[in-house]
């Protein structure tokens, strides 16, 4: 019940952002869980990727995308991988890259056809994506690591929750 009130919070910030575009209100919270609620699948972390196409991870750590179908305003969902674990997946709005924190809380790359690329040593609770080459995380010792061009640099310590600016790259950091 807490996952469904912090998604439905995230629902509504997002909602917030896609407002007014060429000064036309794209979707409202309801619409937007109509659409994305279809009963196949309990979502349980989202990255938007765009408008047309979310990826989610569901109540039994499967890997989903949804993709927009303008016929019927909803979202039709598959199941990119049900075999593996996915715990949380960062689609990067710069190049569309897919990082996921999976098997083991280590961060991977996905490729296609439930191929990854490592890209951690360490244990993470959480990521966030920027491009292939550019993201930040968060440990299992809460420390905040940022990924570029193929090296993990520390950044802080004690981080509860961060995020990183699409325009700029400016790191945003909630401490405990």
């Amino acid at each position: 019940m807490e996952q469904l009130f912090l998604l439905k919070k995230i629902m509504k910030y997002i909602s917030e952002l896609f407002m007014l575009i060429n000064g036309k209100t794209f979707f409202t919270i309801s619409s937007l869980e109509s659409r994305i609620s279809d009963g196949q699948f309990k979502h349980q972390k989202i990255s938007i990727c765009d408008y047309n196409m979310i990826f989610t991870t569901d109540s039994e750590n499967h890997f989903i995308k949804g993709i927009y179908d303008i016929k019927t305003d909803r979202y039709d969902w598959i199941c990119v991988d049900c075999k593996n674990d996915y715990y949380q997946i960062s689609c990067a709005p710069h190049d569309y890259s897919l990082w996921i924190r999976g098997d083991g809380d280590y961060i991977y790359r996905y490729i296609s056809n439930n191929k990854h690329i490592v890209r951690s040593e360490a244990l993470f609770k959480y990521i966030k994506a920027l491009s292939d080459q550019h993201a930040i995380g968060i440990d299992n010792t809460n420390d905040l690591w940022e990924y570029k061009d193929g090296n993990w640099q520390w950044k802080n310590k004690n981080v509860k929750s961060a995020s990183i600016n699409y325009a700029g790259g400016e790191i945003f950091i909630i401490y405990y």
